[in-house]
């Protein structure tokens, strides 16, 4: 968890904390797959396992696949 984290906090996003409240919180989970989804798969490999890394793959995935929706709605800034 504190390596995950510690890989997540050194490419920090840029959220539009205003939107997030606005639309009651609801997009919290799916923005922290997006973050999961932008760690380089080396370094995540690194710092978990292969059943870790299986089920992590789940919800990346899923951070990939929202990108474009996340960033239409202006939720992620880039």
């Amino acid at each position: 968890h504190e390596a995950i984290l510690k890989l997540l906090e050194e490419k920090p996003l840029r959220i539009n904390q205003e939107k997030i409240r606005a639309q009651g919180g609801h997009f919290a989970p799916f923005i922290c797959r997006y973050g999961l989804s932008r760690i380089d798969r080396k370094r995540l490999d690194a710092v978990v396992n292969q059943r870790q890394r299986k089920a992590l793959g789940q919800f990346i995935e899923q951070g990939r696949g929202m990108t474009e929706h996340l960033k239409r709605q202006k939720i992620i800034v880039e």
